[in-house]
């Protein structure tokens, strides 16, 4: 009698962590992690599960960008290794970026405009620090990027950019581009979790540093209006085509 009732107290605690591991896996989490989690706090891993989100679920991004900006359950921006330098940015009035869908020899090009002003425009502007002579140096109207670079599965800005674009000795990707003088605009991007900067912008020719724009950026934008700009582009260049 004794035995029957230390069995069924013992199957009875068991069954609970077995349940939150049930719930937990359905949830797109480690299984056997959640059991042993429940089995030493089970009513704790209840309640922590029931405050995740569900990764399974397709609209969770978007979940979660709403927690973010209405600082739901606690949740801040991230910041970078270089806090102080961010945190200042961060505390002003952020930039707003759109993506422009420029049609130019029966070729699709997309190009960022900054604060209802051409990134490009912004640069011819910037004199910027030159690091060789050049004998005339004239503006150049830089072409935006191929819609491959940018629109989905691409995550060319967003954290993930396209190798071949990539400048390996500082990391930057590129923005803006001309084929005839081989120049390339490149910047840094920084990828918080509720904010994307753009900075440090230079220009290269051949891979070989011409000039830096000191006085192009910083710029910071909202990740929430960042991300729905990309989507929008992506739907606009679809409808075009």
């Amino acid at each position: 009698m004794i035995f029957d009732l230390v069995f069924f107290v013992l199957a009875f605690f068991m069954s609970i962590p077995l349940v939150g591991a049930w719930y937990a896996s359905s949830r797109g989490r480690n299984f056997w992690r959640w059991y042993f989690i429940g089995l030493f706090f089970p009513i704790i891993s209840f309640v922590v599960l029931l405050c995740l989100p569900d990764i399974k679920n397709p609209l969770e991004k978007e979940l979660q960008n709403i927690r973010i900006k209405n600082k739901m359950l606690g949740l801040k921006s991230e910041t970078t290794s270089d806090t102080g330098q961010f945190n200042k940015l961060l505390s002003k009035t952020s930039n707003k970026v759109v993506f422009e869908i420029e049609v130019t020899d029966q070729q699709k090009r997309i190009y960022p405009v900054i604060d209802n002003i051409p990134l490009n425009d912004i640069i011819i502007k910037d004199k910027g620090k030159s690091y060789f002579k050049i004998k005339k140096d004239l503006p150049i109207s830089y072409q935006g990027l191929p819609a491959e670079m940018i629109l989905p599965p691409s995550k060319h800005f967003l954290g993930t950019p396209n190798p071949v674009f990539v400048q390996s000795s500082s990391n930057k990707i590129v923005v803006l581009f001309d084929d005839v003088q081989e120049e390339h605009i490149y910047f840094k991007i920084e990828v918080l979790r509720k904010y994307i900067i753009w900075h440090q912008f230079e220009k290269r020719k051949q891979n070989k540093l011409v000039k830096r724009y000191e006085k192009t950026g910083p710029f910071v934008f909202d990740r929430w209006q960042y991300e729905l700009e990309l989507n929008d582009v992506s739907y606009r260049y679809k409808k075009m085509v």
